[in-house]
């Protein structure tokens, strides 16, 4: 059988993610992956088609 864990928290960072779980021995927290929150950049091909 698998032990009972709990999310503690979800961290998020200026561009990252992070979750902590917890069973009653540990507390483990790990990185989940990065945002993007930069916007795409225009395609040159399409720029010079306008």
């Amino acid at each position: 059988m698998g032990r009972d864990m709990s999310i503690l928290c979800l961290d998020v960072g200026d561009k990252t993610i992070g979750i902590a779980v917890s069973d009653s021995l540990r507390i483990v927290a790990c990185g989940i992956g990065q945002l993007r929150r930069d916007k795409p950049e225009k395609s040159k091909e399409l720029e010079h088609i306008k």
